[in-house]
């Protein structure tokens, strides 16, 4: 919709006056990801692999675009770190290989393969856990998915074609910290994973986009917040950083203000007690995607919708992909009081985690 204002004082008008009441994203607490792992694991049929953790990664052109890509490679990691195995195997099913191919040359796949670009980010947390972890990929053969999945095996687990279920990103907090621990030592050499012990207050990072919803009025939401704390918030975008630079700004912010975006799969690598606060366009509701990420990973996952209406109302009139490309095509200029109570309340959260 349109407003008149009033205008903030980067010049947009807000997308909303009250906008939604803080809210947090709660993981399914009767379900256990470990039964995934009886039920559903599956049949190597290459041929034996003894002492071997296979993870087969039966990718569709969702997972061209980088976030799905991270949701295979994150819970891939998480079914070879608790293997422990002689032999780690990423297995990409003939019927695969295309979007493997795809993936692996430009992971950062915009609106699914319409316009692509390469990812650092994926590339470098690829080769950390890809050398780390000795990964075999085996591409191709004669193998589909579906045979893959034929007969039941203790060492092959088929993590992608779970997607649509929005399942967490790890198997457990503790593998997701050993894979954020693995990483910050490989690319921030002497790093220390500073938390809530070395700090008296939270540092607060607004991580911003160049393109679609990019926050008009970055500079009122840095300016609100940081009226909040005395240390300085920190304002980044991501097109131009290096892993490094991303890995960085992750393990060195507790609380990330951020848009929904393929930016926030980095979310994995905030420090113990971390908050999210993702804003969500109008029309896009999709808080369960980034909140079964930052969740599993240990972290506290909370959004602001950016509407006055009723949101699962507003959610039924997307019905199809180009609807749901509309909705995230949009820049965002939220209004400033809403986004800093939720951050004083996500800093109460912080102070609370830390003093546990």
């Amino acid at each position: 919709p349109s407003f008149t204002g009033p205008f903030n004082d980067d010049g947009c008008s807000p997308c909303c006056t009250n906008c939604s009441k803080l809210k947090y994203f709660e993981s399914n607490k009767n379900f256990d990801i470990l039964d995934l792992y009886s039920v559903e694991l599956l049949n190597n049929t290459i041929g034996s692999t003894p002492n071997a953790a296979v993870c087969v990664w039966n990718g569709t052109n969702l997972n061209t675009h980088l976030p799905h890509w991270l949701e295979i490679i994150y819970r891939c990691w998480s079914w070879w770190d608790m293997q422990d195995a002689k032999r780690n195997v990423l297995e990409v099913p003939n019927d695969a290989l295309e979007f493997w191919n795809r993936s692996r040359s430009s992971p950062f796949a915009e609106d699914y393969g319409i316009r692509s670009r390469s990812s650092p980010f994926a590339e470098g947390l690829w080769n950390v856990i890809s050398r780390a972890k000795r990964i075999e990929v085996r591409v191709g053969g004669n193998n589909t998915a579906s045979q893959i999945r034929a007969t039941p095996s203790p060492n092959t687990i088929d993590w992608s074609f779970h997607d649509e279920l929005y399942l967490p990103w790890f198997s457990s907090v503790k593998t997701a910290r050993t894979l954020r621990k693995l990483v910050v030592k490989k690319t921030l050499p002497g790093r220390r994973l500073s938390g809530c012990v070395q700090h008296d207050e939270p540092r607060i990072g607004v991580l911003d986009r160049l393109e679609t919803r990019h926050l008009l009025n970055h500079r009122d939401i840095v300016k609100g917040i940081q009226s909040l704390v005395s240390t300085p918030v920190r304002y980044a975008l991501f097109e131009t950083a290096t892993f490094s630079d991303q890995i960085d700004f992750f393990s060195s912010v507790d609380i990330l203000v951020s848009p929904h975006g393929a930016q926030l799969s980095g979310a994995a690598f905030l420090p113990s007690c971390g908050q999210v606060l993702e804003l969500l366009p109008r029309y896009y509701h999709c808080q369960f995607f980034f909140g079964t990420l930052t969740t599993s990973a240990g972290s506290t996952a909370s959004y602001l919708y950016l509407s006055d209406e009723n949101a699962q109302l507003e959610m039924k009139n997307i019905t199809t992909h180009e609807a749901r490309r509309l909705a995230r095509s949009v820049q965002l200029c939220p209004p400033i009081p809403p986004i800093v109570s939720a951050v004083k309340e996500l800093i109460q959260k912080w102070m609370t985690c830390c003093r546990k």
